[in-house]
């Protein structure tokens, strides 16, 4: 009881310090609707159109070897490491259906490579049709992290908030490396929901094939998810310097700026 009083007053100071960002990128719909390119809100039928759905899963891995919690790698600097824990949002996901962009509502998906059962989710309903672009965007929008306590997978239960009125946690990554002055571990919990701290990243990814969803069916993606990514490219990180992250700054866009390049498409199957 006083964790969940704890997290309820967090939620309410949080509420009440937000406010409305007006240089967010990340919105709720993230693209602008034209007469060229409508935006529609994947939901219930209300047109008569078909419905279906598609399944994402999510793969994580090291540079093509599967992740294993305790096993060693390497990464770009030299340093080796262990991973003990990795989490991460999705959001916002949409999908480009020739001229109409379509989005899924209420767009939050939490991925937790130690739950089997969380490494994958279902867009539902989707209308039926050839798409030919995914975007999706890694971490929660500004308004998502000013509207007091939520639900789901943003639930603060999940551990996946800071409770000192910073906002949702966008990806949390612990472990261990010798090369470490913090007693050989690593920490790296990124976040930043507004202005310049803002560490949510949309990706767009033009899909190797097209996707084809029909009537009750459920075409898979599967996403490539390369945990080293968050260390090399455009910033090298060295375990030795870098190793603690808890907070919005510039160091957390850093590796906000890396994990941009963490998710590539393996394959549609239809």
């Amino acid at each position: 009881m006083k964790q969940m009083f704890l997290v309820l007053l967090s939620y309410a100071l949080l509420f009440s310090a937000c406010k409305k960002d007006p240089s967010s990128t990340t919105q709720r719909t993230p693209v602008t609707a034209s007469p060229a390119q409508p935006v529609v809100q994947s939901g219930p039928d209300t047109s008569g159109s078909k419905l279906g759905q598609v399944r994402l899963e999510f793969y994580n891995q090291v540079d093509g070897d599967a992740l294993v919690f305790g096993k060693k790698y390497l990464n770009a600097h030299g340093d080796t490491f262990t991973v003990k824990k990795f989490q991460y949002y999705i959001s916002n996901v949409q999908f480009l259906k020739q001229d109409t962009l379509v989005s899924e509502k209420e767009s939050y998906h939490l991925v937790d490579h130690a739950v089997a059962t969380r490494t994958a989710f279902v867009v539902t309903p989707l209308e039926t049709g050839t798409y030919t672009t995914m975007r999706l965007t890694i971490g929660i929008d500004s308004t998502r992290n000013c509207s007091g306590v939520q639900s789901g997978d943003l639930d603060p239960l999940k551990n996946m908030f800071w409770t000192w009125n910073s906002g949702y946690i966008f990806l949390k990554l612990e472990g261990s490396s010798p090369s470490s002055d913090q007693n050989n571990s690593i920490v790296f919990h990124i976040g930043g929901y507004a202005g310049w701290n803002k560490a949510q990243r949309q990706l767009t990814f033009k899909l190797p094939n097209a996707l084809i969803v029909r009537e009750n069916s459920s075409p898979v993606i599967r996403c490539v998810v390369n945990v080293n990514e968050i260390f090399k490219t455009p910033n090298t990180i060295d375990f030795k310097t870098q190793n603690y992250q808890m907070t919005p700054g510039a160091s957390a866009k850093m590796l906000a700026d890396n994990y941009q390049d963490m998710i590539s498409i393996g394959s549609v199957q239809n």
